[in-house]
């Protein structure tokens, strides 16, 4: 019985994501404000004040991603997507310059809420909006580089590979702007539990200096645009 039940539920499912299936690619700004990392940055600034330039915070940067959204029942729509960020601080004193480089990877799993379409049999309105929640796992490759070399760790090049995990939410409007496109608004929210940098302030500082942390816990806001192409059936956006 219980075999016949999940059969029925994914054949269920398939039907659904037939009926409704998007493509997603998006670009956006997203703000981070690592408090402990920009402490390190500054205490880096603190310990070289013959430097004209200072080493800025970490603050910001271009988002891009793609995903994929298939409906699971009335106004729900499971979201996968993957980001990727870029976050950079960086000076030049000539001759001599400076670098911190974060490539961070995000991995996501969204539920999509529509909440004015839990009674709705067919989707017909060009405005939808809804909120959503969901989380996932993040990959960050630090480098830190002065005059272009990179920095070491007890004798051996930093390029740790961390990984975290994040919980988010969000609110969007999907627009339907032609036959199968959308433009779609998203703000978002991510919250890192914990982000450990093992390493990151001797990288920088090139000696471990007391009162710097290397773990961060943080908040992300992300401001996204995503272009959606609808996939699937020609005949009605029903659900």
């Amino acid at each position: 019985m219980k075999k016949i039940l999940l059969i029925l539920v994914l054949g269920f499912g398939i039907n659904q994501l037939n009926a409704q299936r998007y493509l997603h690619l998006s670009a956006g700004y997203s703000d981070i404000r690592p408090d402990e990392w920009n402490k390190t940055i500054s205490a880096y600034n603190f310990a070289r004040p013959w430097l004209k330039n200072e080493l800025p915070a970490l603050r910001s940067a271009m988002t891009y991603g793609i995903g994929y959204s298939g409906v699971i029942g009335k106004g729900l729509f499971l979201t996968p997507d993957i980001s990727y960020s870029r976050y950079v601080s960086s000076v030049v004193n000539d001759p001599s310059s400076t670098s911190v480089d974060i490539r961070w990877f995000r991995g996501q799993m969204y539920l999509d809420v529509y909440p004015r379409e839990f009674k709705l049999d067919s989707v017909g309105h060009a405005v939808r909006p809804f909120f959503r929640l969901g989380g996932g796992a993040s990959c960050l490759l630090p480098r830190v580089t002065i005059n272009d070399s990179l920095t070491t760790v007890d004798d051996e090049p930093y390029t740790p590979v961390v990984w975290s995990h994040q919980f988010s939410a969000g609110i969007g409007c999907r627009f339907n702007v032609a036959k199968h496109i959308d433009i779609v608004p998203v703000i978002m929210y991510h919250y890192q539990l914990g982000i450990l940098l093992e390493d990151f302030s001797y990288a920088l500082h090139g000696t471990q200096l007391p009162g710097l942390i290397d773990k961060q816990k943080m908040g992300n806001i992300q401001f996204m645009l995503t272009f959606s192409v609808r996939l699937g059936r020609e005949d009605d956006r029903s659900e």
